[in-house]
């Protein structure tokens, strides 16, 4: 999850530096668009908004992965592991644009050979919603979770009806402009983890929903989206979720 002090997020004084020095110019353009009150400069500031929550969401991402690589080569036979894992000129440049990604992929390099400890802070919000839909359509959505939790046999078929619902099984969304309906739901790790809490047997749902999302990304069964969640206190946060992507050949 994402606020607007994103830069909390990161203790390592490298992490703040390269925050500071690839979102600086955007922070300023969405800073003077909401000093504007008319409906196209509050879409160009969501989306503005939205690509600072990829860049975090990588950067984070790094983090982890910067942790794990030294875990991994201090044990003996898993070095192997770590071959092959490169950073992606071409994700940074969809992420930042080209002008600046050489230099990105120099600090990142320069993360990586250093031995400094790079720990973030991951803040914790409350009432944030795990799963969301269309509110005349809410009902209808947990009935559904709710038959699935009883009749379900199999972990992988309850996720993918689950995805299913959002677009190809329910009957009002055959037709324009319904067909785009699938775009106001959310589903989130925690939320398809809460709905394998049946299957006892299953000895890690953690990974069982992490290895079907990425699967399922790659083959464009779920897409993963960035939404604006205004919490009760008025709070602005921003959430990954998942909604039905367009090959459902690919989810069964």
């Amino acid at each position: 999850m994402l606020t607007s002090t994103t830069q909390e997020l990161f203790t390592a004084d490298m992490y703040k530096k390269l925050w500071e020095d690839t979102t600086s110019d955007i922070r300023k353009k969405i800073a003077e668009l909401r000093k504007e009150s008319s409906p196209e400069c509050f879409d160009v500031t969501v989306n503005y908004t939205r690509s600072l929550c990829v860049w975090a969401n990588f950067i984070l991402s790094f983090c982890y992965y910067k942790f794990y690589k030294s875990k991994l080569e201090s044990e003996q036979g898993l070095k192997d592991i770590l071959k092959g894992y490169e950073i992606s000129q071409e994700n940074l440049r969809l992420i930042l644009g080209y002008e600046i990604v050489d230099n990105v992929i120099t600090t990142l390099s320069s993360i990586l050979e250093s031995n400094d400890d790079m720990n973030f802070v991951q803040q914790v919000f409350g009432k944030v919603p795990d799963s969301f839909a269309p509110e005349e359509l809410e009902q209808m959505l947990n009935t559904l979770k709710g038959h699935l939790y009883v009749e379900s046999k199999q972990a992988r078929s309850t996720l993918v009806q689950i995805i299913d619902f959002q677009h190809y099984s329910n009957v009002i969304f055959s037709e324009a402009p319904f067909c785009f309906r699938k775009l106001f739901f959310g589903e989130t790790y925690e939320s398809l983890i809460q709905s394998l809490s049946p299957f006892e047997k299953l000895d890690d749902k953690y990974v069982f929903v992490n290895e079907w999302v990425d699967e399922s990304i790659d083959s464009g069964v779920i897409v993963p989206k960035y939404e604006r969640i205004k919490l009760e206190d008025g709070a602005i946060v921003w959430r990954r979720y998942f909604h039905a992507g367009l090959n459902r050949k690919m989810a069964s």
